[in-house]
């Protein structure tokens, strides 16, 4: 749904250990493989940089870049689709080292941090369809979930999971409403917790359910509600 149509909790949308080695907007340039349902393989070097308001082509690889692997395996499990994908990344730029062992205080400066060379994550996304109706395939249940892990001394989520599930058309007469429920943890790596000990960061949880009511083709109505900890 993209924060629209759907889950608005970014945790509920995107594998968050992706940080930093994959910025959100970035150039690119690689190789993608691609069947009838989709991607199946992608091999890409990306310029780490994001840039949601400039091309940067005149400052491309500045800060090294990031390998990215894709492999994705489509199924067909009772009739129904579904699909098993593995991302991973290996970065191999400079980066905020969150060791505060290497962290120092310098005059004029304030605290400067230490950098680390180097970062890498990798992910598991599960994709499937549990229901659908013979008679109308916009009636369906789905089931999500993602599962990463990434480099604890650059990325601040050492681990990270969702799992949703949503349902299309449930009601009968109602094929265009939509609804669904979610869980999310994210771990927070050691080092992260550690650089600022009067924070007292903690783990992240939470839960997020919603329902998407169409109240004319052109005008949808949701009711969302979020509890998160801390």
């Amino acid at each position: 749904g993209g924060g629209l149509d759907g889950f608005m909790n970014t945790s509920m949308m995107v594998p968050l250990n992706t940080v930093p080695t994959l910025p959100l907007i970035f150039n690119a340039a690689g190789v993608i493989k691609a069947g009838e349902r989709g991607v199946e393989a992608a091999a890409l070097i990306v310029d780490p940089e994001n840039i949601p308001t400039t091309s940067n082509l005149d400052n491309l690889f500045d800060n090294s870049s990031t390998i990215v692997g894709v492999g994705r395996i489509y199924t067909d499990f009772g009739c129904l689709p579904g699909s098993h994908t593995v991302l991973g990344t290996y970065a191999t730029g400079d980066y905020t080292s969150f060791d505060r062992n290497g962290w120092s205080f310098q005059p004029g400066q304030g605290l400067v941090a230490a950098e680390s060379t180097g970062s890498w994550m990798a992910s598991y996304i599960l994709q499937q369809t549990l229901w659908r109706d013979p008679c109308d395939e916009r009636r369906s249940i789905d089931l999500s979930s993602t599962w990463g892990f990434s480099d604890p001394e650059t990325s601040p989520y050492e681990w990270t999971a969702n799992v949703s599930m949503e349902g299309y058309g449930l009601v009968r007469g109602r094929e265009d409403d939509r609804m669904g429920a979610g869980y999310f943890y994210m771990g927070l790596s050691d080092e992260f917790k550690n650089l600022l000990p009067i924070l007292a960061l903690d783990d992240l949880q939470g839960m997020e359910i919603y329902y998407n009511a169409a109240v004319t083709p052109w005008f949808h109505l949701t009711a969302d509600l979020q509890i998160v900890e801390p």
